[in-house]
């Protein structure tokens, strides 16, 4: 109980009743008697009371914040507050304060009786070990304003139990009023006292206790969030009378610098309240909303609860730090931070990848951009993630897009797969052919907003996807090639008919850099149609105007087609891509038959073809080159047979193949060299005896140029010479003489006169035998006992 006298000096002295009937006395100098005010201008609210408690006696570093309110529409000034308390106190004070400042202002003629020297943070009043009291200055108090007070002991003994008393001017007058509580209720709070969800939730019943979430969002673009100021029990809405602004803002969990622009909301006169656009201009995998409020926090060890006590935000005006939500400030109005109850992602837009618009080659290293971008189609900042080749998110997946028709998967590997600011520079390299499909996305379990998996749907959740199609050519064509004579023998005979040819054999690998065979460059995937350029050395043509054209022909190439000896090489355009055959993936074989215009009126000299080089080109680049410098050997061939004479009706002979060769100096290129026969009635012509008549060419039929015929021939053809016997049919009577038809494969046909015939031929004469006769024989013995005599074996006509 509180007792006062009024005293028209300038001296009052207020007497308060204390805790025990003990009576304070303070001595206060004003300027003017007070009026006591029966409207109390001010009010205190709950005091905050921190410290180690013994059976609630005996306290250790006790601490008691106590806000002070105008509740008055008016303004104060030249305020002083009294609190005056009962303790036992064995030591002085160790703090007291004004709104966290640790010091007061007091005028000297404020006071009086000061106890003791001490001019540092505190005055005590009467100097008596019991009934303390101290003075607290406010020079202006503005209408609704909340300021507090503070005070802490080291060694306190019986609990204080406090009665407050203020003096001040009010419209001109001086007025002196004993406190009481606020009626605004106690604004203690156990957990941090708002909250905010999706706007989307709003449709529910207030406060969503059990489906407080925030879904995913996108860096860049707006979005709105509920803001709730929540009751001590954290499950209404509550307005915070005399709280006042709540600064809400973005933050990375565990952080207190805010990453989005900062709203406010006074929580004195709303609730909650739908916020304006929040924008993050960043990516976070684990993002907040943080409350700013003005606020003292302690947790009592003796009964193990914590609570807040909340202040105008202008009582935090000069703290500068932000603590964390319970970081413990008792008596001390500072800055708390607070957390909303569900955490979520702030994700990139989308994923696009750049630098695919021109093709690369199989096994050598290629660079691309992979960008996750922000709603403004930027890369998206702190999006710091690592890229993986079929892995984890984000990840890059390949497919071959002809899979499905057989062509195979190569192996994708890269470097620097990392996003730094959501960029990434990667470099790549696929060992394979093909139109590969590269797709940048995440899946589910490594996504980068993981934390919304129970709250937000995968579409929303998961960044876009980016897909495109890059086209992957061979690096390189290796190429194998042999020059061959025909069926592998060391002449091949010059022939109009490609059945008789030298043989090209040219196979064409497509490769990757790693030299390794791509695969799926074959006709069913992704073989092209070649070109092919076959070089050779100048040839040396004897007579120079007896060839003009090289020929050459591959049925399953389709290649078939000539062209000018003076231009020293074949060009091949064209080529269809099905040499490139399923069973030999990623290689072309072509089987290239080659011969000259062979004019059997023309013999030629034997000469070499030298293939110097082979060059590929597919309609996309690709090339191949190879050094071959193989020969073959080419002759100018016929067969012949001399005129014979037989005596009686049967006789045999022989029929050769032979090569022409006007230069004898040159008989290297001859069958069997300097040691080659020389034909058996002709210059110039040397006989084959290295013809295989099953690989180089044959006669298929002797018969007599006669119709009926009257004589009939057995011919054996698989030597060489080919043997042959007549039989005369004595049908015409004696002598008989007749001419003999050849028909060999058509390069061994050779005519000055005729160039359109398909045979050679020989005369034969049958005589009736005579004692005196001898005639050429198969043999070539007598056919009687003066056979010795007869010099000359051929028949001259």
């Amino acid at each position: 109980m509180m007792q006062d006298k009024a005293v028209k000096s300038k001296t009052l002295t207020t007497l308060i009743n204390v805790f025990l009937g003990v009576i304070l006395s303070v001595t206060v100098v004003l300027a003017s008697s007070p009026i006591k005010d029966t409207n109390t201008s001010l009010c205190y609210e709950q005091p905050f009371e921190s410290g180690l408690n013994f059976l609630n006696t005996i306290g250790i570093f006790n601490g008691v914040t106590t806000p002070i309110k105008n509740i008055s529409n008016t303004n104060l000034t030249d305020v002083i507050i009294i609190k005056t308390f009962k303790r036992i106190n064995m030591t002085l004070m160790s703090k007291i304060g004004i709104d966290g400042v640790k010091k007061t202002i007091i005028k000297d003629g404020d006071g009086a009786h000061i106890s003791s020297n001490i001019l540092g943070s505190f005055r005590e009043f009467n100097g008596s070990l019991f009934n303390k009291g101290i003075i607290y200055t406010i020079p202006k108090f503005k209408s609704g304003r909340i300021h507090t007070i503070y005070d802490k002991s080291v060694f306190t003994f019986n609990m204080s139990k406090i009665k407050i008393g203020a003096a001040y001017t009010k419209n001109g007058k001086r007025y002196y009023a004993v406190l009481h509580r606020c009626g605004g209720g106690d604004r203690a709070y156990g957990t941090g006292p708002f909250d905010a969800w999706d706007v989307s939730l709003n449709n529910t019943t207030p406060p969503h206790l059990n489906n407080r979430h925030i879904s995913t969002k996108i860096v860049n673009k707006a979005f709105q969030l509920t803001l709730a100021s929540l009751n001590k029990e954290n499950d209404a809405y509550e307005l915070k009378k005399g709280a006042g602004r709540v600064y809400v803002a973005i933050y990375p969990k565990g952080s207190s610098v805010a990453i989005s622009n900062q709203l406010s909301f006074n929580a004195t006169v709303r609730d909650h309240i739908t916020s304006s656009d929040f924008n993050v201009s960043s990516a976070q995998k684990k993002a907040v909303v943080g409350f700013k409020f003005c606020a003292t926090y302690n947790k009592n060890i003796t009964t193990n609860k914590a609570s807040y006590v909340l202040f105008p935000s202008i009582s935090c005006k000069n703290s500068t730090v932000i603590n964390d939500c319970n970081a413990s400030t008792l008596g001390t109005p500072t800055w708390h931070l607070c957390y909303s109850t569900d955490e979520f992602a702030i994700r990139p837009y989308a994923f696009k990848i750049f630098g695919l618009n021109q093709y690369k080659r199989a096994g050598k290293n290629f660079n691309i951009t992979i960008e996750a971008l922000d709603d403004k189609g930027k890369p998206t900042k702190n999006y710091d993630e690592n890229l993986t080749i079929q892995g984890n998110s984000p990840r890059l997946d390949y497919n071959d897009i002809k899979r499905s028709d057989g062509c195979v998967n190569g192996s994708l590997t890269g470097r620097n797969l990392i996003f730094k600011n959501g960029k990434a520079n990667v470099t790549l390299k696929y060992s394979e052919v093909g139109d590969l499909n590269l797709t940048v996305r995440e899946i589910n379990g490594s996504e980068f907003a993981k934390v919304n998996e129970s709250d937000t749907n995968k579409s929303q959740r998961f960044i876009q996807s980016y897909s495109k199609t890059i086209t992957i050519l061979p690096y390189r064509f290796d190429i194998n090639a042999s020059l061959s004579n025909n069926n592998g023998q060391k002449f091949t005979y010059l022939s109009n008919d490609l059945n008789m040819s030298a043989i090209l054999d040219i196979n064409i690998t497509a490769q990757n850099m790693n030299n390794a065979t791509t695969k799926n460059y074959n006709k069913k995937c992704y073989a092209k149609d070649t070109n092919l350029s076959i070089s050779y050395t100048k040839l040396n043509i004897t007579p120079s105007n007896a060839l003009t054209k090289i020929l050459y022909s591959d049925t399953n190439a389709s290649i078939d087609g000539n062209s000018s000896i003076s231009s020293h090489d074949i060009n091949l355009t064209d080529i269809n891509s099905s040499i490139f055959s399923n069973d030999n993936n990623g290689t072309g074989i072509i089987h290239l038959k080659i011969n000259f215009d062979r004019n059997i009126t023309k013999p030629v000299n034997p000469f070499d073809i030298n293939v110097t080089d082979i060059n590929v080109t597919d309609v996309n680049g690709t090339k191949g080159q190879k050094i071959l410098d193989q020969n073959a050997t080419f002759y100018y061939g016929r067969v012949h047979a001399p005129n014979y004479k037989y005596q009686g009706p049967s006789g045999s002979g022989k029929i050769y193949y032979e090569v022409y060769d006007d230069n004898a100096s040159k008989k290297s290129l001859l069958p069997d060299g300097i040691n080659t026969q020389v034909g058996v009635d002709s210059v110039n012509w040397y006989i084959n005896t290295h013809n295989i008549a099953s690989k180089d060419g044959k006669i298929n039929s002797l018969k007599e140029d006669m119709s009926p015929p009257s004589v009939t021939a057995t011919l054996l053809t698989t030597s060489s010479p080919a043997d042959f016997s007549l039989k005369y049919n004595e049908s015409q009577n004696y002598p008989y003489q007749t001419t003999m038809l050849i028909t060999p494969s058509p390069w061994l046909v050779y005519n000055p006169y005729n160039p359109t015939t398909k045979t050679d031929d020989f005369n034969v004469g049958f005589y009736k035998a005579q004692s005196n006769w001898a005639g050429v024989h198969d043999t070539n013995t007598s056919t009687d006992s003066n056979a010795s005599t007869v010099t000359i074996q051929r028949v001259l006509w």
